[in-house]
């Protein structure tokens, strides 16, 4: 599904993406994950460019005032994507790859937030925030290991 959604994004913002990246859930190897495809778009141009093009496509705009550092669609009913437009490189897209790299090289991690989300999901059913939030910590957690290794932002 990545790979014919990834192709519809970059027909739609053309030269405007420099890259477009499977991150979420789905995007690591051997866990179980809610099916929807979360794509990280990489802009070379304001964030807001990307607005127009992606709900022509069929996306839905979900406005946040504050966040100034992505914006953030989604698709399909029920929703089948949700895509976050950030500056490519910056520290938003760093977050999103070195996060899933980091879970795919460390198939044990992997697992542990395989566990944590399924007993979050169990607890907040229905309270995507409470969701969210309770995966919080253990995201910082896994990002500031990561940063112990600068080399691996780059791995593909």
């Amino acid at each position: 599904m990545f790979s014919e959604e990834r192709l519809a994004i970059a027909i739609a913002l053309g030269s405007r993406a420099q890259a477009i990246e499977h991150i979420g859930s789905t995007a690591i190897e051997g866990i179980v994950a809610k099916p929807i495809v979360d794509i990280l778009v990489g802009m070379r141009d304001a964030l807001n460019t990307a607005i127009e093009p992606l709900t022509s496509s069929g996306y839905v705009y979900s406005f946040d005032p504050e966040q100034q550092d992505r914006l953030v669609f989604w698709k399909g009913v029920p929703r089948t994507f949700h895509v976050h437009v950030t500056q490519f490189d910056g520290p938003e897209w760093r977050r999103h790859i070195v996060f899933r790299d980091w879970l795919n090289l460390h198939s044990d991690v992997a697992k542990e937030y395989e566990a944590l989300k399924q007993d979050l999901a169990r607890r907040f059913e229905g309270d995507r925030a409470a969701y969210t939030n309770g995966k919080t910590e253990f995201c910082h957690r896994i990002e500031r290991e990561a940063a112990k290794f600068p080399a691996l932002r780059l791995l593909r």
